[in-house]
């Protein structure tokens, strides 16, 4: 019994619960790792930036703008090019910029919980990042978001330290100068907390501390005007990109109730990347605002008005409201969010304080599940994207006469994975296809509108192909494949993680669709028979799939029955049709324009 209580003291219960935070944390790391060795298939917006960033040296590397209206800075583009020169190009190394930044952020939030913030659970702060799903999906990604939120964090904890007199006020102005061109976001952040200094500095009369915090405040826009003029302008100020962001802008003085509209739905946008407890972060966030301005704490206030000069300058068309963009704002506003809990919570009576502390963290930090959720690996793996399992399948399967198209979206993705340039596969020379995207008018590709028939002629010079789809737009899918159903037979031959790899033929001979149909039961009622037929898939297709509606058609007499199941090789299904007892049915499987195949029934 004395064990027992010596274990229950209050010391006792700060180190079990910390041990429990920093167990949580070095999960949230360790499924990021793990994520990463699950090695999905590099999709369509790594692609983009990896076609610039494969085909470029050190030396070229920053010298233009990035193809594809994509850009990154600087400093993580040469981070991520030496680590594949040393340890090349797979996908798998070109990620674990994100994982070692994700660990990193990790990491600064543990430091600034317990230096900053003076937390009696700073491994709460970790944890908590730790476990953000959103967080997690890009640490397993290759792109800058997730280095910037860690440089984010990095220029606020300096900031702290230069507060602290633990580094000189030269030592700042040049890191965070530096930071400019490591993260976008840094130069929001480092505006906030200047601002904040300068406000709060001058109501006390500290003219000394301004003075300081402005020179600070040159170095880093002269940094930036540097920055933007070499590296950001060209693709920030771009028609693609400006049109692609259009509805992204944020309205900071709303004019209608058409902006206010949209201000909602852009808050909706990023909070509810935290899940079930989007509303309690939201509340939790503004109810700290107001208390942190009742306390003039100048550190937190420095933070909100960093999202404040993020949202001018999305007011401004410089910087979208989009959740991948923002991945800076996750950690702060758990950092804010974690003190203002810590904080209020301190004036309530000692003995209740720790119990409400420990379960207002607990919720917020196991209400995500983003350690469950990416522990299992068929979340890692993204639908419509996970190109490397048809490329397995076209491994086994391709003949010397069937060609593999491209369809447009696949294409950066196809190459980075094959060789950029390479019209080779499988062993045969020349049977790889690049498409095309064709458009109806000569304004900027984004705007145009879709002109299938273009890219159908290409298509239609082909006896048999393979036609790789993945990261594809629906308005452009939905003319294209039932035109080549109108011209030949469509089968989709591979569809691992919701990814369709489509096989076409003009012959029905050459079709990959087969499947057999037999009477399983069959009685009269009264005028009527019914009829159980078994519809098995004999073939190496999906048969009634995304791409296509299949039903069972009366040739006689013109009687049809919608298949209601999607049949994977091997599956069958069984179908009761009703029917005129004097009439003599003969089915088969149909799509919206043809028989799919000759296995005929016949009910005589």
């Amino acid at each position: 019994m004395t064990y027992i209580r010596k274990i229950l003291k209050e010391e006792n219960v700060k180190k079990i619960i910390n041990v429990i935070f920093f167990l949580i944390t070095i999960a949230g790391i360790g499924v990021s790792i793990y994520m990463n060795y699950v090695d999905r298939s590099i999709w369509g917006d790594e692609a983009s930036l990896a076609d610039s960033f494969t085909n470029r040296n050190l030396i070229t590397l920053c010298l233009s703008e990035l193809e594809n209206l994509q850009t990154a800075p600087v400093v993580w583009l040469y981070f991520e090019k030496i680590l594949t020169l040393i340890f090349g190009n797979s996908t798998i190394v070109i990620r674990w910029g994100s994982t070692l930044f994700f660990a990193g952020a990790v990491l600064l939030m543990y430091l600034i919980g317990r230096n900053v913030f003076k937390s009696q659970y700073p491994f709460a702060y970790s944890a908590f990042v730790a476990n953000i799903p959103y967080l997690l999906k890009y640490s397993n990604e290759f792109k800058p978001y997730i280095a910037e939120a860690f440089f984010v964090l990095l220029a606020f904890y300096l900031f702290y330290l230069y507060k602290e007199d633990k580094i000189k006020l030269p030592v700042l102005c040049i890191s965070w100068s530096f930071l400019i061109w490591c993260g976008n976001p840094c130069c929001f952040v480092e505006g906030g907390l200047i601002l904040s200094e300068i406000i709060y500095s001058f109501f006390e009369k500290d003219y000394k501390k301004i003075r300081n915090i402005i020179i600070a405040g040159i170095s880093i826009v002269a940094s930036f005007i540097v920055y933007y003029f070499f590296w950001l302008k060209a693709t920030a100020t771009s028609f693609g990109m400006q049109y692609y962001w259009e509805n992204s802008s944020f309205p900071l003085i709303p004019t209608s109730l058409s902006d206010l509209l949209t201000i909602k739905n852009l808050v909706h946008l990023v909070f509810r990347q935290f899940k079930n407890i989007e509303l309690s972060v939201l509340v939790l966030t503004f109810l700290s605002f107001v208390y942190f301005i009742w306390k003039k704490n100048r550190l937190i206030i420095g933070l909100y008005l960093g999202f404040a000069v993020a949202l001018f300058a999305s007011y401004i068309n410089m910087f979208p409201v989009t959740a991948r963009l923002w991945c800076f704002f996750y950690p702060l506003v758990a950092l804010i969010i974690l003190y203002f809990i810590e904080s209020f919570i301190s004036g309530i009576d000692y003995s209740y304080r720790h119990i409400v502390l420990v379960f207002c963290m607990a919720y917020l930090i196991c209400s995500m599940n983003g350690i469950v959720t990416y522990s299992n690996k068929d979340n890692v793996y993204r639908a419509d994207e996970e190109i490397k399992f048809e490329i397995d399948y076209l491994k086994e399967n391709i003949k010397e006469d069937e060609k593999i198209y491209l369809y447009n979206t696949s294409v950066g993705v196809w190459e980075y994975i094959n060789g950029y340039g390479n019209t080779s596969f499988g062993g045969y020379d020349d049977n790889v296809v690049f498409g095309t995207v064709y458009f109806n008018n000569d304004y900027d590709a984004l705007a145009r509108k879709y002109n299938y028939q273009e890219e159908l002629k290409d298509m239609l010079e082909y006896e048999k192909m393979y036609i790789v789809i993945v990261h594809y737009y629906d308005n452009r899918i939905q003319y294209l494949i039932p035109a080549l159903y109108e011209s030949g037979y469509v089968s989709l031959v591979s569809y691992e993680y919701e990814t369709p790899l489509l096989y076409y033929c003009k012959n029905i001979e050459d079709t990959k669709t087969d499947y057999s149909l037999e009477i399983i039961d069959q009685y009269t009622d009264c005028a009527l028979t019914y009829t159980t037929i078994r519809i098995s898939n004999t073939g190496g297709s999906y048969i009634n799939n995304r791409f296509e509606n299949i039903y069972l058609k009366d040739e006689e007499n013109g009687l049809t029955f919608v298949l209601d199941k999607v049949l994977a090789p091997g599956e069958y299904t069984d179908v009761t049709v009703s029917y005129s007892s004097d009439i003599k049915p003969v089915f088969n499987l149909y799509n919206s324009y043809k028989a799919i195949g000759n296995s005929y029934l016949e009910i005589r």
